[in-house]
């Protein structure tokens, strides 16, 4: 990752997202059709970092530097159930990323392919945010699997 992009923010979080979808741009391909590259979208496209140009999927970058824990907040809901209504639900990437070296630690690809997501929970936003509604979702490995080791504890399709 680049980390001189960083320096024209002052928000650790406008750092952090400007890097890792600066990164996810130069690198992401699509899983669904194997096209080289991703398109990235403008800032602010709801529910949505990057578009697939050979088959249309949608796709959304959610980075953090902590490891990828039991939840994983995301973007606002109204934005998500619009995204529903209108069949461009994105499949997410997970990234985990070292805030030091601005290196990736871990990726995980959830699919939306045949299905939609379903939020766990709905968070009321903070009072500086008042009426705003984000989903959060609940991360659940497979019973028995060491959560050290994401690959155990994410079953394949």
């Amino acid at each position: 990752m680049t980390g001189s992009l960083a320096a024209h923010f002052k928000s650790g979080s406008q750092k952090a997202c400007n890097v890792t979808e600066a990164w996810g741009a130069e690198n992401f391909y699509c899983p669904n059709c194997s096209s080289p590259k991703l398109d990235w979208l403008k800032p602010g496209t709801k529910a949505s970092d990057y578009k697939c140009p050979a088959c249309g999927f949608w796709y959304q970058l959610k980075s953090k530097k902590s490891r990828i824990g039991k939840s994983i907040r995301d973007g606002a809901y109204n934005a998500m159930m619009e995204a529903i209504k209108e069949d461009r639900v994105p499949s997410y990437f997970f990234l985990h990323y070292d805030l030091v070296t601005w290196s990736v630690r871990n990726l995980l690809l959830v699919s939306a392919v045949g299905h939609h997501p379903v939020p766990a929970a709905v968070v009321h936003g903070a009072p500086r945010r008042m009426g705003w509604l984000q989903f959060r979702f609940v991360v659940r490995p497979r019973r028995g699997a060491d959560c050290r080791n994401q690959d155990d504890a994410f079953p394949s399709p």
